[in-house]
């Protein structure tokens, strides 16, 4: 659920609330009422009030915006009696694309912290995401918050002070990293009850910053350990809900440690799968995906950067389980964990590839922030749309009543401590099943930033 000015942000459009209905059994049901902080709201008569594959969107339309970061509860009422309920937070249709670390070149602090910015901003991200070492300071500051507007970036923070406090600039603050990878070391637990013991003092935390700063969201980031219990319970807590699926440090593990995990970990398909889990378990808050960026040095051995083959088709994975926020960790040249912002080719490839992609992303503004997965997470297939030949993945995020946006992933793919193998798909065969509250009129297909025209034609002609 978020709200927008529109999908073109222009003021003849009307401020609304995009709302997604889904049963989780793919049974079909009617919408009869809807409720918006206990006032019962109108659908439009041409409103389509009956589910396709247990999934419906409506757009309700608001008298006037809600102010970032208030909340509000929203009720849908099935022709059978039953009732859905969720609060949600108001945010616009931003969508993050973001970089963490930082990089230290300059004389002064200001210098640093606007060659870090400036970096960001020229490889197109619009985000960033903090872990800036003594640059934060700086950045917190008017002159910083200032230049955060000059370059088009947002940041997030962590405790809320009197400085910064409802300041547009701030994409979230940061609650939390990896509670889940603190609670194994909570010795006088077993060690399974362990997950969730941060849980109570992430609950506090989170009230006494929205307290302080009731506008800006709270993300906390949740990692792999206890997996898949872990974004089960925490997926409900924060307002934006992050994991770290690293899928090169799968693939290092698996072969510095692990050689039997190679079957599962030469593709990157535990992005998608691991990120499907963590939006089942958070819907509807925002879910946002931090992926890999960085080559492991130690003393006797090293591991690769990501591919700039891996690394597309991680976003677009991520896109495709409903993501509303990437971001990678991380930029910082320095340690055995090398950023992508060293001066060295395979970083410089990525970051090529990771300016590509923000392009990409920049192109379907905001519709992606206003998106909604069709498909019910774990599924194997999509309702909506399939694809030929068969290695070809297909999902639909819906946008509203009137626009689908189907990803398609090519898992032709092969990779291994080396690099990477793949074989392009020079032709593919998409089928669109439209919904009834969707009428097709034209197609596009994005590529490399740009949007050119698809034929396309009802099925036998």
């Amino acid at each position: 659920m978020s709200f927008g000015e529109g999908r073109n942000g222009t003021e003849a459009i009307p401020y609304r609330v995009f709302l997604y209905l889904r049963r989780t059994d793919g049974k079909e049901f009617e919408a009869r009422s809807v409720q918006v902080d206990g006032a019962e709201t109108a659908l439009s008569p041409q409103a389509a009030r009956t589910s396709q594959h247990g999934f419906l969107p409506l757009e309700l339309p608001l008298p006037k915006a809600w102010e970032y970061g208030s909340f509000h509860h929203l009720a849908v009422t099935t022709a059978d009696g039953h009732t859905a309920a969720a609060v949600v937070r108001g945010r616009d249709s931003f969508f993050s694309l973001g970089m963490w670390g930082y990089r230290n070149h300059g004389n002064s602090l200001e210098e640093r912290t606007r060659d870090t910015c400036a970096a960001f901003r020229d490889f197109l991200f619009n985000t960033h995401m903090g872990m800036s070492g003594g640059q934060k300071k700086h950045l917190l500051s008017p002159e910083g918050l200032k230049m955060l507007d000059e370059m088009g970036l947002r940041f997030m923070a962590d405790a809320p002070d009197k400085e910064t406090a409802r300041k547009p600039q701030l994409y979230a603050r940061f609650l939390l990293d990896e509670p889940d990878a603190h609670e194994y070391a909570v010795n006088n637990l077993p060690a399974d009850r362990r997950l969730g013991a941060y849980a109570q003092g992430i609950v506090q935390r989170q009230r006494e910053w929205t307290e302080k700063d009731p506008r800006t969201l709270c993300l906390l980031n949740v990692d792999l350990t206890y997996k898949p219990e872990n974004w089960l319970v925490y997926g409900q807590l924060p307002d934006i809900m992050a994991l770290d699926p690293y899928y090169q440090s799968l693939l290092r593990d698996a072969y510095w440690r692990h050689p039997g995990r190679l079957a599962a970990f030469c593709h990157p398909l535990f992005v998608f799968a691991a990120s499907e889990v963590a939006r089942w378990a958070s819907e509807p808050h925002p879910m946002h995906v931090i992926l890999n960026s960085v080559s492991v040095r130690e003393e006797a051995r090293s591991f690769r950067y990501g591919t700039p083959e891996e690394k597309r088709i991680e976003f677009y994975y991520a896109l495709a389980a409903g993501a509303k926020g990437i971001s990678y960790w991380w930029f910082t040249p320095y340690g055995p964990h090398r950023g992508c912002g060293a001066i060295e080719p395979d970083a410089h490839k990525m970051m090529q590839e990771l300016a590509r992609l923000n392009a990409e992303a920049r192109a379907l503004e905001p519709l992606l922030a206003l998106s909604c997965p069709a498909a019910i997470s774990g599924s194997k297939t999509d309702p909506f749309v399939s694809a030929l030949p068969v290695w070809l993945m297909a999902r639909t995020l819906f946008v509203g009543t009137d626009t689908a946006l189907i990803i398609l992933v090519n898992r032709d793919h092969l990779s291994d401590r080396v690099g990477t193998l793949y074989q392009p798909i020079p032709k593919a065969r998409v089928t669109f099943k439209p919904p009834p509250w969707l009428k097709p009129s034209a197609a596009f297909r994005l590529s490399s930033g740009n949007i050119e025209p698809v034929q396309f034609a009802p099925q036998g002609e």
